[in-house]
């Protein structure tokens, strides 16, 4: 059962109170007390304030396309991934990070690319891989552990990125100690990053997938889960550059990194750097959902103000809902009545967001 408490101050500043609720369970009368709390004021002001986390926790599947159009692309992920891990250790994030291919026939069903168990061999393309499955900040020379690892070869020819990440997330392999256990963390975020030139192969729609999504954090816990491509956004492919097939179609793509408030970036840049430490803004787990404590009176031209104090002197600054460029910042999402970030504008760690608003009236 759920119930309301409508809050009507009788002077100004801070009250404080309590509601006693009797319940009566196994015949026996039990009181629980709720604290209230509430202000009194003449202008309905309201400010919330958050700190972005310092140091977050991120769980990473990396979801490689092993076809064989895929050698340059692969080689640019390995040679900039000091990019994406720099800022995750320049922020202190605590993540896994594990890497599977795409081949939807081939015979790894999804296991995490590494040793024991699924060591990537040597090839002409590859080193071969046969470090831990899962890396950590704690792993040695993780740098250069994960080139290896990304370079999952060129033997695959039908990808699919969302099926082959729920494959890898889900019973039985997630749960095997001999496959992908001890990847997922319950208070971690989980953010899924496919890599590669073709559109989504995997057969059924994209609705499907985003509901077996969901179920792998939870549905009450959307917030802890992004969806990430570098694909093939810029149909036909720029010069100097190929795509799988000419014109390929990613509406599946686009679909779930919509779904799951992910970024797409394009797997032809000419600056992969800036494309992965933009991606890491949103896979190493920083907040982009603040939930207000009351619900904004937007009404006769009433506002929301964002303000973000970095902690370097300089004080609280402004934030405009859009950049000078035009691009969108962050909004108000009425629905869940928070304030959301766009992925590449969220707070940085440690950072201070107040959110002012006047409160409605209910």
């Amino acid at each position: 059962h759920t119930f309301a408490l409508k809050y009507k101050p009788l002077n100004l500043g801070q009250d404080t109170g309590a509601f006693l609720l009797k319940v009566t369970q196994n015949g026996q009368v039990v009181d629980y007390v709720v604290t209230l709390r509430g202000r009194g004021d003449t202008e309905g002001l309201n400010t919330d304030t958050f700190r972005q986390d310092s140091k977050p926790k991120a769980d990473i599947l990396l979801v490689v396309d092993d076809s064989c159009s895929m050698s340059d692309e692969q080689a640019a992920l390995g040679t900039n991934f000091s990019a994406f891990i720099n800022y995750a250790t320049s922020a202190g994030v605590d993540f896994h990070i594990a890497v599977i291919g795409t081949e939807l026939n081939n015979t790894r069903q999804g296991r995490f690319i590494g040793a024991p168990n699924n060591a990537q061999p040597a090839t002409t393309e590859c080193p071969g891989y046969n470090g831990p499955k899962i890396l950590t900040p704690q792993t040695p020379n993780v740098s250069q552990q994960f080139r290896a690892a990304v370079c999952v070869g060129l033997n695959g020819g039908s990808e699919g990125v969302a099926c082959k990440a729920i494959q890898a997330l889900t019973a039985p392999l997630i749960t095997d100690p001999a496959a992908n256990a001890g990847f997922l963390r319950p208070d971690a975020i989980l953010a899924i990053v496919g890599v590669t030139d073709a559109e989504e192969n995997c057969p059924a729609a994209a609705t499907v997938y985003e509901n077996q999504l969901r179920n792998i954090k939870g549905a009450q816990a959307a917030n802890l889960m992004s969806y990430n491509i570098i694909g093939p956004f810029l149909a036909p492919a720029p010069t100097g550059c190929s795509y799988d097939v000419s014109s390929p179609d990613v509406s599946k793509h686009l679909y779930l990194v919509n779904a799951f408030n992910g970024v797409k970036e394009e797997i032809c840049t000419p600056n992969w750097a800036t494309a992965l430490e933009n991606l890491g803004k949103t896979a190493f787990g920083f907040r982009t959902n603040f939930f207000l404590t009351a619900e904004p009176d937007l009404t006769g031209g009433k506002t929301i103000t964002v303000k973000i104090d970095h902690g370097d002197g300089m004080g609280a600054q402004t934030l405009d809902p859009v950049d000078s460029r035009g691009a969108p910042v962050w909004n108000y999402d009425s629905v869940s009545n928070a304030v959301i970030f766009q992925p590449l504008f969220v707070p940085a760690p440690g950072d201070v967001m107040t959110v002012t608003y006047h409160v409605a009236c209910l």
